[in-house]
């Protein structure tokens, strides 16, 4: 199993509709992927590990799927379409990662 993680930074100037996110992104994402997506998660940062400090990252989205050829064959046709939706909802840039899920 692998993970596809979405980590939008926690910037000074960052802007995150999260209700746009869960309620109109993620189902869109969901919809576009079908199957080969096995499930999904969305976190909320709150808080950094020190007392009082910032989140590191305002928001992430996790994608779980059989293998990494799975993702790249459901993402790959619908790239376009789900990138182009990011400025809806932010004007951060996210970082994504591909993880082997060991536990």
């Amino acid at each position: 199993m692998v993970k596809v993680s979405v980590l939008y930074p926690n910037t000074a100037d960052c802007k995150f509709d999260m209700t746009y996110y869960l309620t109109k992104h993620m189902p869109m994402v969901q919809q576009k992927l079908g199957a080969a997506c096995k499930s999904m998660a969305v976190e909320q940062g709150i808080a950094g590990g020190a007392p009082g400090a910032p989140a590191t990252y305002v928001a992430m989205g996790h994608l779980y799927f059989d293998s990494t050829d799975a993702f790249q064959a459901a993402f790959g046709p619908h790239a376009q379409s789900i990138l182009a939706d990011i400025p809806n909802y932010t004007n951060t840039q996210p970082t994504i990662q591909i993880s082997e899920v060991k536990m």
